[in-house]
């Protein structure tokens, strides 16, 4: 299978984000979830209909 590229763009926001958002705490089980996560692409046949389906 081939993948291609189309365009990369880098989209700036209209407003910045507050200085309240910026740092938030998280939980301990949020801080090593990263370590439970695994590599995954999902890949939509297109359709007309504009309602994509899940290939597995």
């Amino acid at each position: 299978m081939k993948l291609e590229i189309q365009s990369r763009k880098l989209i700036k926001p209209s407003v910045s984000t507050p200085l309240t958002l910026r740092h938030y705490e998280i939980s301990l089980i949020d801080e090593f979830a990263h370590t439970m996560n695994l590599p995954l692409v999902l890949f939509f046949h297109p359709s007309l209909d504009n309602n994509p389906t899940l290939v597995v």
